[in-house]
């Protein structure tokens, strides 16, 4: 069974975008890397690796100088070497002092849920509402006007979705950044710390991941693997690992 047959098209969809190659290019087993058309030589964008769950086979895109250094090495690690610490080590050396200053010092995590049926919403006594312009801070007014002020949010825009009030404070806030194959993501914006572990940042994140939903989109939700506090609070909504990834 391909990948093609076991991941959500929308999904599939923003992974191929995102690689600059068709899914058919994951090996059936082990590490492979490619050049891409997608990636640039910019930070972030010289390097992309997804691995994917139950799945031993990662696939990685770069540019030509980024290949051809990283490819004796990677080649020859089995993907969960690749995600480790020693793969990051190692990539970091193959990388060189241009190039490695841009690569995250861990992998990320992409949850997701595809399907409503699979949404359990949160379910505490939160005040959560939508955010309105008057709601942004001075120095985040480039985000532009909020989903309840008429803003369509169109692709690859980010709209201020929705915060958590207690006794009439805003506790935490979630932003919806819209993609294009039919996929939002969803982050906190912030918590504030004499709010923590209150379920402020789940109830924000379960009022978004509704929104989603009900566009018909696919919702998303990034984090790193020793966040494991932003993993606890999602499993529980529904969400279930897509994919891990590695940029430089």
């Amino acid at each position: 069974m391909t990948v093609r047959d076991i991941m959500d098209s929308r999904l599939r969809e923003h992974l191929e975008w995102a690689l600059g190659l068709p899914l058919d290019s994951f090996p059936p087993a082990g590490t492979r890397i490619r050049v891409s058309p997608n990636r640039t030589d910019a930070p972030r964008q010289r390097l992309c690796i997804h691995r994917l769950p139950g799945r031993d086979a990662a696939l990685a895109s770069g540019i030509r100088r980024v290949v051809d250094r990283l490819a004796p090495i990677l080649e020859q690690m089995q993907p969960a070497e690749v995600f480790s610490p020693y793969g990051i080590a190692e990539i970091r050396r193959a990388l060189g002092a241009d190039d490695a200053g841009s690569l995250l010092a861990e992998p990320g995590l992409d949850y997701a849920i595809t399907d409503r049926g699979a949404f359990r919403p949160a379910t505490g006594a939160h005040e959560v509402v939508q955010l309105t312009a008057r709601d942004i801070p001075a120095t985040r007014k480039h985000f532009g006007l909020k989903m309840s002020d008429g803003d369509a949010s169109p692709p690859e825009g980010v709209a201020w979705a929705f915060v958590s009030r207690e006794r009439g404070e805003p506790a935490s806030i979630a932003v919806i950044r819209w993609y294009e194959h039919a996929l939002a993501s969803i982050s906190i914006a912030g918590t504030k710390e004499a709010y923590r572990g209150r379920g402020h940042g789940r109830a924000v994140v379960s009022a978004a991941t509704d929104y989603i939903l009900r566009q018909g989109r696919v919702a998303t939700y990034g984090t790193v693997q020793s966040n494991v506090a932003a993993v606890r609070m999602i499993r529980p909504l529904g969400y279930r690992l897509a994919y891990e990834t590695i940029y430089a």
